[in-house]
């Protein structure tokens, strides 16, 4: 059974939807405001188009400045500096630059952890969905002598991640 039938049964698409269907009223609740605005060093440029403001950020330095909010990245440093070797395969799609950032630049794991890091339009001629059909050179090297610690590849936008 594919994976998305199991969450989601053929059977709730059309019941989800027939209620949809029969809402009459939405409502909204007031939320303070929240900061939107990068970190400055993160911003590249902005320019004003009438009422709105359109600002150009440094998105993988956004992320990996979040990432180092949220993690111990001390303890991570640690960890990977010692004998702990990994590897991460982007599949030639968004997640490289922000894997190679954190990965490699900002915790020193060394040059090359990240494989297929590069974004290439056609993901290299593969597809970037995290699955052992996808991932053949990641699972080579899982597999192969002196394998890694650990392995991880990541799909097209980052928010599918195969270990």
């Amino acid at each position: 059974m594919p994976w998305a039938e199991l969450l989601f049964p053929p059977a709730t698409t059309p019941a989800a939807r027939k209620k949809t269907l029969a809402l009459s009223t939405t409502s909204a609740t007031a939320a303070p405001p929240r900061r939107t605005s990068p970190a400055p060093s993160h911003l590249l440029g902005a320019t004003q188009l009438g009422n709105l403001k359109v600002e150009v950020i440094d998105s993988v330095a956004d992320y990996a400045a979040r990432m180092k909010a949220l993690f111990d990245s001390n303890q991570i440093k640690q960890l990977l500096s010692g004998s702990f070797y990994m590897c991460m395969d982007s599949l030639h799609a968004v997640t490289g630059p922000y894997a190679q950032a954190i990965f490699e630049r900002r915790l020193n794991v060394g040059e090359g952890t990240v494989q297929n890091g590069e974004p290439l339009e056609d993901s290299g001629g593969g597809h970037p969905d995290p699955n052992l059909v996808y991932t053949h050179d990641l699972v080579e090297v899982m597999f192969g002598d002196d394998a890694p610690d650990f392995g991880a590849a990541s799909d097209g936008e980052g928010d599918l991640i195969l270990f």
